[in-house]
């Protein structure tokens, strides 16, 4: 494909990028998916409440998980007074007394967070060598099937080697450099340009961070980080059985008539979960926090998509490692959060998290323009309003007015388009590089592996 790449091809770019999208909206109607594309994040945890065991109904599944992008919201007044038909007792919790109906709790929290010292566990007893004990530590996913898990395989990028003599490593590919495979979270295989054993190859040397497991007060084992980390440092993959839906469903199941208390399904891809419940690795204990210090994201590692975990912020060596899983409620009732965050929601799940909140991933919804950042440019068009109550994703991101595409931003849409399998998203992905008029935006789209990937995108979609 690389031969065939030159400057008499480049003019057509528009063409090539116009012809894929009238092709893709031809068949737009017939989707019949409303739902947005998931994360990762999308984990499915079930937790042993403090006081007792969960009920084998109570199930909640997380479906997106936030970026390293903190989405600010308002805080709620502290001179607010109290309805009269509600009494405010600790905690929090608000007791609310209606005419005829029993007492019902609620717990009503600000959504600011509010600036702190983040605790550390230097004086927990390390319990991974008992942790270990309750699954089956494996090196890397398993798979169902050679077609799960699947993607197209990683490219080579224009990175050459950078031998650093002092270090006795190959230091091309760095997170300072602009590797386009790392721009596009792919990583480098053996054969790319950049030489052997290069910087982006983290997931497959298994450059995991120094974490132990700890037992935490409330939540059961949790991962604590050993040492400093840098602001996205590679935390750890998150390692398990790679099944699909069908499986999955048969597997959510079984583990209730075994009575299992604990399970962990992350999605990886639409219909496709990673089971971490009876073999993973160290990864799967990291809890959940409505503040988080780590989030999760996919990578192309040759011919498969895994998922990672980073860091979000700056880490203190002694920190819990959190993230946020975004649940989406899955069973009975949401389950009670023990994050102790000024911005806690009180619990996983459940409609406080997931009437109003979208299952597009952050990097879904900075590539697609919609973000409501600082740098929104309210001279062309204005900041997109919020997703309203139980309305779905495509609906809202129809009605929104995206930002328009500037250079920065084409890494994040070629790196969306990569991994995206939903048929809308990738026809406003499309819309947004074909309504660019900046030469400089389209000489970025045919650097970020422009006409392999969407030539990718249109075989994919070969068939509508």
């Amino acid at each position: 494909m690389a031969d065939c790449e030159g400057p008499e091809l480049f003019q057509s770019t528009p063409d090539v990028v116009g012809d894929g999208l009238k092709e893709l909206h031809l068949q737009k109607e017939d989707t019949g998916q409303r739902r947005g594309e998931a994360l990762s994040k999308n984990i499915i945890r079930r937790e042993r409440p403090l006081g007792g065991d969960m009920s084998p109904s109570t199930v909640s599944r997380p479906h997106s998980l936030q970026s390293p992008r903190k989405q600010g919201a308002s805080s709620q007044s502290s001179t607010v007074s109290t309805p009269k038909n509600e009494e405010v007792i600790p905690s929090s919790v608000t007791l609310k007394q209606q005419p005829g109906q029993p007492p019902k709790l609620a717990r009503s929290t600000s959504q600011k967070v509010i600036s702190r010292t983040p605790p550390t566990f230097d004086d927990y007893q390390s319990r991974t060598d008992e942790a270990k004990g309750t699954f089956q530590v494996i090196p890397g996913c398993t798979y169902s099937s050679k077609a799960i898990g699947a993607t197209d395989h990683a490219m080579d990028c224009e990175c050459a080697e950078e031998w650093d003599a002092s270090v006795q490593a190959n230091a091309a590919c760095g997170d300072d450099s602009d590797c386009i495979n790392r721009a596009t979270k792919m990583e480098c295989v053996g054969d790319c340009g950049c030489g052997a054993d290069c910087q982006n190859q983290r997931f497959q040397r298994q450059q995991y961070a120094q974490v132990t497991v700890i037992k935490t007060e409330k939540k059961g084992y949790g991962l604590r980080a050993d040492t400093a980390l840098r602001e996205n440092d590679f935390v750890y993959e998150y390692i398990g059985e790679v099944i699909g839906e069908g499986h999955f469903r048969r597997r959510m199941q079984q583990y209730d008539e075994e009575k299992i208390k604990h399970f962990y399904f992350m999605s990886l891809n639409k219909g496709e979960f990673v089971d971490a419940t009876k073999k993973g690795n160290l990864g799967r204990f990291c809890n959940h926090s409505c503040n988080p210090n780590c989030y999760v994201d996919k990578w192309v590692v040759g011919d498969k998509l895994r998922m990672g975990i980073f860091a979000e912020r700056p880490i203190k060596a002694g920190e819990e490692l959190v993230f946020n899983y975004n649940v989406d409620r899955y069973g009975a009732d949401p389950q009670p959060c023990y994050c102790g965050e000024s911005n806690c929601t009180g619990f996983i799940g459940g409609k406080t998290q997931t009437e109003s909140g979208t299952k597009l991933s952050q990097a879904t919804v900075e590539a697609l323009g919609i973000d409501d950042g600082d740098s929104w440019d309210t001279a062309v068009a204005r900041k997109p309003r919020k997703k309203k109550v139980n309305e779905e994703d495509e609906e809202w991101v129809n009605k929104v007015e995206p930002k328009g595409l500037d250079e920065d931003g084409v890494t994040k849409v070629m790196a969306t388009l990569m991994q995206c399998k939903e048929k809308w998203i990738t026809v406003k992905l499309l819309s947004r590089i074909q309504r660019s008029n900046d030469e400089r935006v389209r000489n970025r789209v045919v650097k970020m592996h422009g006409y392999q990937i969407l030539n990718s995108v249109l075989a994919s979609f070969k068939d509508d």
